[in-house]
């Protein structure tokens, strides 16, 4: 083990611009790739938010008796995915109202309607999760109207789900782009101690032995371009910071994650790399 390690960090020395190169590229991509995912984060926090609001507003017909209007609220709160159901009288919806008194004297009476406003459990705060609800109560008798605020609902799924697919492809672009300059990089280093290799193959060395110290030095230069890319982040937020003060950071596993994914791209492209140099020109 120790003489894997000493030469991969010889061949990081003696390839030095290479390395550079491998390293940036690496860092850079899962720069991109740890941008995304923070605005992934924080879009998905603000919609989680929103969604904390999210509200059932069931209006009743003028014929429901006010006795009739709690029988129906004790049937909705045993709904579920309800969390909170409140009965708003007539009155009292007429005095939280922005409506001009003079309006209200011109019509003559209160024309708005007795209402139930229903919050929902966390779970049910979807696009879907509405449905169901509304699905439940909206055959019942003495309703007038149902205002659940799908459509926007749906609209945010949907737009979570084209963030999130988006992320996933960016990860796996940049991904793939890393590893394929790291096989290259490799490569490069490999073909400069083509002889080194071929005299190692003759005295009968193991692919794995000869293998070592090139996934090794390719796992370090990824771990470096992960780091890279957590610095980076941490400037990019803390500058983001100063103007949108609620920006979320990516949590720190999140950020030992990008870290461990350099090391193992860096890893997969030196191992496709050495497996077909070896296979290419192997010493019979």
């Amino acid at each position: 083990m120790g003489y894997i390690f000493k030469e991969a960090l010889r061949g990081l020395k003696q390839s030095g611009g290479t390395a550079a190169l491998c390293v940036s590229s690496i860092g850079l991509s899962l720069l991109i790739f740890g941008l995304f995912l923070m605005v992934t984060v924080n879009v998905r926090e603000t919609v989680q938010r929103l969604r904390e609001k999210v509200e059932i507003e069931i209006f009743l017909k003028d014929t429901v008796t006010i006795e009739e209007a709690h029988t129906f609220l004790e049937k909705i709160r045993g709904q579920e995915g309800v969390m909170e159901a409140v009965y708003i009288s007539k009155e009292a919806a007429l005095r939280d109202a922005p409506i001009d008194s003079v309006y209200i004297n011109a019509v003559g009476s209160n024309p708005l309607p007795a209402s139930i406003r229903v919050r929902l459990m966390e779970d049910y705060r979807s696009s879907h999760g509405i449905a169901r609800v509304v699905g439940n109560i909206e055959n019942a008798p003495g309703i007038e109207e149902i205002a659940s605020g799908s459509q926007w609902t749906q609209q945010l799924d949907r737009y979570i789900l084209i963030l999130s697919v988006a992320t996933i492809i960016v990860g796996l672009i940049f991904g793939l782009a890393s590893t394929l300059v790291i096989s290259n990089t490799v490569q490069l280093t490999i073909f400069s101690r083509r002889e080194i290799i071929s005299i190692m193959q003759l005295i009968g060395a193991k692919d794995g032995f000869i293998r070592g110290p090139f996934v090794v030095e390719g796992t370090v230069a990824g771990v470096l371009g992960g780091m890279f890319s957590v610095g980076g982040l941490t400037a990019l937020h803390w500058a983001a910071q100063q103007k949108l003060n609620l920006l979320l950071p990516l949590g720190p596993y999140t950020l030992l994650m990008l870290i461990l994914l350099g090391g193992l791209l860096g890893a997969l492209g030196s191992n496709y790399s050495v497996g077909k140099f070896l296979k290419t020109y192997r010493t019979p």
